[in-house]
């Protein structure tokens, strides 16, 4: 039923939210986790897994990080450099993320919209997946 979207946003705001714990960093501060539901976890697994195979062709050879066995590995130190020099990281517009879907895994956009058209409850993001959402590599690989 979640994946076809026909679950209330009423009900998508908690299925989709999580409990923001947070815990002191090492170096000082405060580091915000976001623990989210296991349903919720293992309906986006499935998710991940359809669009992964729906995608790999679609990305090979030029990006690595979606359906190519070891392709973050070989990638990896580069993407690390680059993520240090930029400041934006995880800033993408969530309803660009949408369309990204919708123009590639079009199956796959009625549970996209559910969790990501709206804020959690728990907490206000607006921008970006989830911290380990599983489904956080297919649509910000497609950006």
């Amino acid at each position: 039923m979640v994946l076809a979207e026909w679950c209330p946003v009423d009900v998508a705001s908690i299925f989709f939210g999580g409990q923001l714990i947070a815990l002191n960093k090492k170096s000082g501060g405060i580091s915000p986790i976001a623990v989210g539901f296991t349903l919720q976890r293992l309906v986006s697994k499935c998710a991940n897994t359809h669009a992964t195979a729906c995608l790999s062709t679609f990305f090979r050879p030029i990006q690595l990080g979606v359906g190519t066995p070891g392709g973050c590995e070989a990638v990896i130190h580069a993407a690390h450099q680059f993520l240090e020099t930029i400041s934006t990281f995880n800033n993408i517009h969530r309803s660009d993320m949408l369309k990204s879907i919708a123009d590639c895994v079009p199956e796959l956009l009625p549970y996209c919209h559910s969790a990501y058209a709206n804020p959690s409850v728990h907490y206000n993001v607006t921008r970006g997946p989830q911290q380990r959402d599983p489904l956080s590599p297919p649509h910000c690989a497609v950006d």
